[in-house]
C-alpha cells in the first residue's frame, strides 16, 4: 500500500468514527500506534477494517477485529494492541486493560492514554496532561 493509500484509508476511517467518542479513539489507537503499518493489511484481508469504493468512508467491524485478535500468529504485543482496540470499542470479550498494558512499548502506551483520554472527552474540555510514569516526587 502506498503512503497515499494509506493516507486515504487513515482519513477514511477517521470519517467514519467522527462524532462517535469510542471509534474515534479506537482508530486514534490502530493509525497513530506502532503497529499501525504492520496490522493494516492484514486488518484489510479479514475485513476488520476498509472502505466503501463507492463513497470511500471507511468502517471497523468489532466482531473481525475480535476474532483477528484471537489469531494466534499475532506476536504478544500485536494482540494486546488489537485488544486495546477492542476494549476502546466495548468488545466485552477483551482481557484486562492492566494486562495489556504491561504487554506493549511504551509509544503505544502513550497512544492508549490519548486514546483513553479523547474517550473520556477531554478534547471537548480542552483539558491535557503529561504523564511521566512517575507517581509523587
Amino acid at each position: 500500500m502506498s503512503e497515499t493509500e494509506d493516507d486515504r484509508l487513515m482519513i477514511a476511517l477517521e470519517g467514519w468514527a467522527r462524532g462517535a467518542y469510542d471509534c474515534e479513539a479506537a482508530v486514534m489507537m490502530l493509525t497513530r500506534g506502532t503497529m499501525w503499518r504492520r496490522l493494516k493489511g492484514d486488518l484489510l484481508s479479514v475485513k476488520a477494517i476498509g472502505t466503501d469504493e463507492e463513497s470511500g468512508r471507511g468502517w471497523m467491524d468489532r466482531d473481525a477485529l475480535e476474532e483477528y485478535a484471537l489469531d494466534n500468529g499475532l506476536s504478544g504485543g500485536e494482540r494486546r494492541v488489537l485488544w486495546l482496540i477492542a476494549s476502546l470499542l466495548g468488545v466485552v470479550s477483551a482481557p484486562p486493560i492492566g494486562e495489556l498494558l504491561s504487554g506493549i512499548d511504551d509509544r503505544n502506551v502513550e497512544v492508549f492514554l490519548q486514546a483513553a483520554a479523547h474517550l473520556a472527552g477531554w478534547h471537548e474540555r480542552g483539558e491535557s496532561t503529561v504523564v511521566t510514569g512517575r507517581i509523587g516526587a
